[in-house]
């Protein structure tokens, strides 16, 4: 009786104790699975689901190979279980899975299973996921994280050391690896061994912190076996270890990424400087509210506005108007939402009302993590450009209105020519047939009755009417080109030209020139003449002047000819703008010259007409 409850008790505490374990293995978020001789699956815990997404009973009864696992991973499973069975001793290793959620990370161990007889029956392994602490390779600076890392497993170099004699009595692999020590090498050395001399005072410094439970220690110097000083990201933290005060490190090999931060904040500077540098204008500015983020000096200088003013203002700022603003706001935004990048034009205002023409360019700027998405802004003032251009659209115009006048003029002149030829020549000749052939009557009559006295009248006539077309022919010679022009030169012909005006006007002329021994050229001399005509042309039809003062002289390198008058005077509008031909055709020849003609009023009243040559196109005379 007593050896049944014996034996009872037994059986129900080794039931229990079945239970336990069974509960054990079954919440133990560990991959248990066992495996038989044929290399089937006969236990699979439920954890495998929680990792994987598959339900154990998928892999009852069942070998890798029925499985369709990959063939790489079937012929790692295979060779590593039946090394167990074969040898019966314990593997450990790492492997992937790729699940619908992701590539996963296991750690496995194989260890054998024996029967009553001491015969390997199954092969147990028990596999952990440790992807969190994988994936935590790329996230260092979360502490949290770091302390999961299992020491063995863990891809960074880890080591414990002992307070005390600052012995270091762990390393893993990582470090093995990482530093080129053997694992018995760094069980042989202190943390000062790493150390570079001149950081060793500071390290101990740091150790003997008694507050110091948890620290990320920053970055330090370390040595490798083959001499090569590394910069190193050092967390540590307190821990027990073989019942003995320590310090677990863990070391993260930063030197790339110092030397590469370096170069970014080198390459940052100088893109700093290149901003400063620039002429155009930069801005930065937030894509969504439009505020201002940073601008370069070109920026305050464009805008009149200080850097303090413009950053944290909206670009509404430089706008003509809120109206402008909000169409331009969205039109822009659209675009370069869409297509990454808008350009034109458009006209700004600048601090002190000044409105600018500016040519811009928007870019969208690609930012990595949960930052502001940002435009850059390039503003390039052409309001300079666009006047010039302006200028020349005026200009063209002009000159097509001036080569029609000119045509017009032309016709005109041919015309008037025709007619004083028609009135003044035909008229004489007229009179000369009929005075020819009146002589003729009287000669050609009975020779007692000539009267000579009749003839001579009629000849004394003719050589009156020949003189006077002779001073007419002669005229309007001199109106196409003045005879003194070729015969004396330009400035006998200038100064004939005034006589002519004051004769034809009757206004008070001065002439004065201090110029001698030039001979210019057939086109300079035309071209000077014909400006000084147009420039007395317009005194006598438009400036009510009683004077005129001409003056010519010259200064280093240009020939100088001032016209001024005491008259009404011109306005700068009426200069700036004047459709006038007469000017236009003056300015033309000036251009023509390679000279400068400039028209102002005199503040006391009258113009100013200065036409300047440059000396170098005229020929002096020996």
């Amino acid at each position: 009786m007593i050896d049944m409850t014996e034996r009872k008790l037994s059986e129900e505490k080794l039931h229990k104790r079945e239970e336990e374990f069974r509960a054990l293995v079954e919440n133990t978020p560990d991959i248990i699975t066992r495996f038989d001789r044929q290399l089937r699956h006969v236990y699979v815990n439920p954890a495998i689901e929680k990792s994987i997404g598959v339900p154990p009973s998928v892999f009852i009864g069942k070998t890798h190979a029925e499985l369709n696992i990959p063939e790489h991973l079937m012929k790692l499973w295979t060779r590593l279980l039946n090394s167990v069975f074969e040898t019966g001793e314990e593997i450990s290793h790492e492997f992937t899975f790729d699940t619908a959620s992701g590539k996963r990370y296991f750690f496995s161990t194989i260890v054998p299973e024996y029967n009553k007889n001491g015969e390997i029956e199954n092969v147990l392994s028990i596999a952990r996921d440790f992807t969190v602490n994988k994936l935590a390779e790329e996230a260092l600076k979360k502490s949290e994280e770091r302390w999961r890392l299992m020491f063995k497993q863990n891809p960074l170099p880890m080591w414990v050391y002992d307070i005390e004699t600052l012995r270091i009595v762990a390393v893993n692999f990582a470090a093995v690896h990482s530093y080129g020590y053997s694992r018995e090498e760094f069980l042989q050395m202190t943390i000062k061994d790493i150390r570079p001399p001149d950081d060793i005072p500071w390290l101990m410094e740091v150790i003997s912190n008694p507050e110091r439970r948890y620290n990320k220690a920053g970055v330090w110097k370390h040595i490798k076996k083959d001499g090569t000083i590394i910069d190193a990201e050092v967390t540590s933290n307190d821990i027990e270890f073989n019942d003995k005060p320590a310090r677990l490190v863990l070391s993260n090999d930063v030197t790339e990424k110092l030397k590469a931060e370096q170069a970014f904040l080198e390459t940052n500077i100088m893109l700093s400087h290149t901003l400063e540098s620039l002429n155009e204008a930069v801005f930065v500015v937030d894509s969504q509210t439009f505020e201002i983020i940073s601008c370069n000096p070109a920026a305050e200088n464009l805008t009149g506005y200080s850097a303090r003013e413009l950053i944290g203002a909206t670009t509404q700022k430089l706008y003509l108007s809120e109206e402008d603003y909000l169409r331009f706001a969205l039109q822009g935004k659209t675009k370069w939402e869409t297509e990454g990048t808008s350009s034109g034009e458009y006209k700004f205002k600048k601090k002190d009302g000044t409105i600018i023409h500016c040519e811009f360019t928007v870019k969208m700027l690609n930012l990595i993590g949960p930052k502001k998405s940002l435009v850059v802004s390039v503003l390039r003032d052409i309001s300079e450009r666009k006047k010039h251009i302006e200028e020349l659209i005026e200009y063209q115009n002009r000159l097509r209105a001036l080569a029609g006048n000119l045509q017009s003029a032309r016709e005109a002149e041919r015309a008037a020519i025709a007619r004083e030829i028609h009135d003044e020549i035909g008229q004489v000749l007229t009179s000369l047939k009929m005075n020819l052939s009146l002589i003729n009557r009287h000669i050609t009559s009975d020779g007692s009755n000539i009267d000579l006295n009749k003839i001579s009248r009629e000849i004394s006539q003719l050589n009156q009417t020949i003189d006077s077309s002779v001073k007419r022919i002669r005229k309007l010679i001199t109106s196409l080109r003045p005879e003194v022009l070729d015969s004396l030169g330009l400035l006998s012909a200038l100064e004939w030209q005034v006589n002519e005006f004051k004769a034809n006007t009757q206004i008070d002329c001065e002439f004065n020139c201090s110029v001698e021994g030039i001979n210019f050229p057939d086109e300079i001399a035309i071209g000077i003449f014909r400006i000084f005509q147009e420039s007395l042309t317009n005194v006598a039809r438009h400036s009510n002047a009683t004077k005129v003062i001409i003056s010519i002289f010259e200064d280093e390198n240009n020939f100088i000819l001032d016209i001024s008058d005491n008259g009404k005077g011109i306005s700068e509008e009426n200069i700036s703008h004047s459709d006038t031909f007469g000017l236009i055709s003056m300015r033309e020849r000036a251009f023509i010259l390679g000279g400068e003609l400039i028209i102002k009023g005199i503040e006391e009243g009258g113009t100013c007409v200065s036409l300047s040559v440059p000396m170098k196109d005229i020929v002096k005379s020996i």
